[in-house]
């Protein structure tokens, strides 16, 4: 609300841009920090290993193979459907998409849903991605509460 009353619309996609910035900023320390100088891990195959580790002696159950590391997930597809439908909901429905959509031209909207839509894929499922793996990687023990909770 600040922002559009200190200069309007255009301050409002502006710090919604700096805020995107900050978000990226954070993903590329956190991944960076996984994947290349983690004391642990460090490697994309150190994490690999330790995930192929972690699999064999704590198996999942509606996983292929009881692996950490396959696409063959009962619960992972339940999943997927519920976040796409749930988020075809969000966009459709929520009003600051349109009022958006109906402020900008036509020729900059498209380019900015799209750009958006990669943003909004590439930093939860990066950070998710890095942090959630190098915890299971690292076999840190981590409750069901403290994932619920984010912490």
């Amino acid at each position: 609300m600040a922002y559009t009353a200190g200069g309007g619309l255009k301050a409002t996609f502006f710090s919604a841009y700096l805020h995107t910035i900050i978000l990226y900023l954070a993903l590329c320390i956190f991944a960076f920090g996984v994947y290349a100088t983690d004391v642990d891990l460090g490697s994309p195959s150190k994490v690999y290993e330790n995930l192929a580790k972690v699999g064999q002696t704590y198996p999942v159950a509606d996983n292929k193979d009881g692996s950490l590391l396959t696409m063959l997930s009962k619960s992972g597809l339940i999943f997927g459907v519920i976040n796409v439908v749930g988020n075809f909901g969000t966009v459709f429905v929520d009003q600051s998409y349109w009022q958006s959509a109906i402020a900008c031209k036509p020729s900059a909207t498209y380019k900015g849903y799209i750009l958006g839509g990669m943003c909004w894929f590439a930093i939860p499922f990066t950070l998710a991605t890095s942090l959630g793996l190098a915890c299971r990687a690292l076999d840190l023990p981590v409750s069901d509460s403290e994932v619920s909770a984010g912490a």
